[in-house]
């Protein structure tokens, strides 16, 4: 557990910093449950028998910090919500913004719901007009049968 942790705390930071180091690193993060199981593991290596008020207060740390994650995630409306939130709320770089709508508008395209999907689309563009956002944004006017959008987008994507 602790090495798996460890490589995917190195590879959301090290490896992708302009997503990785931008995002909030808040309760709700994919990070809380590697990083709460790690620093569980590595109170073990410095003290390796604990009382039981120690294991209590660590037992305690370790239910606050993954109980509202769990719970908040499992939500599909309260995910959705506060996703919307951070995109708008947070310091995050415009191309950790556009990584997110991106994200949503995926979420909404397997819903069955383009017609949102699009909006989440033309928001990742306008904070990142990569040929990805665009292209996605392209597929998205096409499949609600908008074709001169669609055209346009397809066109942007194939210049940048």
């Amino acid at each position: 557990m602790a090495i798996a942790s460890v490589v995917y705390f190195i590879s959301f930071t090290g490896f992708n910093l302009r997503i990785g180091a931008s995002r909030d690193w808040d309760l709700f993060s994919p990070m809380a449950i590697p990083l709460t199981l790690f620093t569980m593991h590595s109170i073990f290596l410095v003290k390796p028998r604990l009382n039981r008020r120690e294991l209590g207060v660590l037992g305690m740390f370790l239910l606050l910090h993954i109980i509202p994650w769990v719970l908040v995630n499992s939500n599909k409306d309260w995910f959705i919500n506060r996703f919307n939130a951070m995109t708008s709320n947070s310091k995050w770089s415009q191309q950790a913004k556009a990584y997110a709508f991106d994200e949503l508008r995926f979420y909404y395209v397997n819903n069955g719901r383009i017609d949102i999907a699009i909006i989440y689309a033309r928001k990742a563009v306008l904070n990142q007009s990569s040929s990805r956002n665009l292209f996605n944004l392209a597929v998205a006017a096409h499949n609600l049968n908008r074709p001169d959008e669609a055209a346009l987008n397809y066109k942007n994507a194939i210049e940048v």
